[in-house]
């Protein structure tokens, strides 16, 4: 590996690479510039490799489902508190805006 260039050519070419990876057909670019990046210092090839594994980490989450029960939990909890109750803003003869909560005896859904 080589010594890292502390004159920021590294932080240069991580922002490269980020602003690479957003851009369709850069594969090869981005490659180079992972290369360049590992071979630079220890350091540099820590934190190429920690991306990595955070990106395919990332992906693998987004494509997951959440399990059923866990889903119908949260469900449930958003309709006992979004639909349960409700904010209210009034203004009073002063002009002074009061906010309570106002329950409500029937849920709704939109379905």
């Amino acid at each position: 590996m080589g010594a890292h260039n502390s004159g920021g050519h590294c932080d240069a070419l991580r922002r490269e690479l980020l602003r690479l990876e957003a851009e369709p057909g850069t594969q090869e670019q981005c490659r180079e510039i992972r290369h360049e990046l590992e071979n630079c210092c220890p350091d540099c090839a820590d934190t190429v490799a920690a991306d990595e594994l955070f990106k395919r980490m990332l992906s693998r989450s987004c494509n997951e489902r959440a399990p059923e029960q866990l889903r119908r939990k949260v469900d449930q909890w958003f309709q006992e508190t979004c639909y349960s109750s409700r904010t209210v803003i009034e203004q009073d003869a002063d002009g002074t805006r009061i906010m309570h909560q106002q329950s409500r005896s029937t849920r709704y859904r939109t379905d």
